[in-house]
């Protein structure tokens, strides 16, 4: 759908998500304009379908930060003990951060459109 608007208002829309993100994951407050100038060209924009797990509990597989623009995501503990549901917003960013396994389970009630900021290319920008 975001690919098939005009490129300046496809650019502005993303440039509003991209701040959000950034500033859910507070790098606007911590690091320089450059610096999250190269971070939002490392974002990246990931479809996932009904029923898709983004992570599972105890994982150290895929520790990136995720924004969800549309969608819903349930978080959930063990196999079934449903904990959260979220229809906009940031995610993961506990884990991405201190680089420790996944407390919860993720995965997308609905299809879904996330933005994403992979840790070992945000480790490669900020050394």
């Amino acid at each position: 759908m975001i690919g098939k608007l005009p490129n300046e208002l496809r650019s502005e829309l993303l440039r509003t998500v991209y701040d959000k993100f950034l500033k859910e994951l507070l790098l606007d407050k911590y690091f320089s304009a450059g610096l999250v100038e190269k971070v939002v060209e490392a974002i990246y924009e990931y479809r996932c379908s009904n029923n898709e797990v983004i992570f599972e509990q105890g994982s150290m597989h895929n520790l990136s930060a995720y924004f969800l623009l549309k969608g819903k995501i349930t978080f959930y503990f063990g196999a079934y003990t449903v904990i959260d549901k979220l229809e906009y917003g940031a995610f993961g960013l506990c884990e991405f951060y201190k680089q420790t396994p996944r407390i919860l389970s993720a995965r997308s009630s609905i299809d879904s459109l996330l933005y994403c900021l992979d840790w070992e290319k945000f480790d490669e920008l900020v050394r």
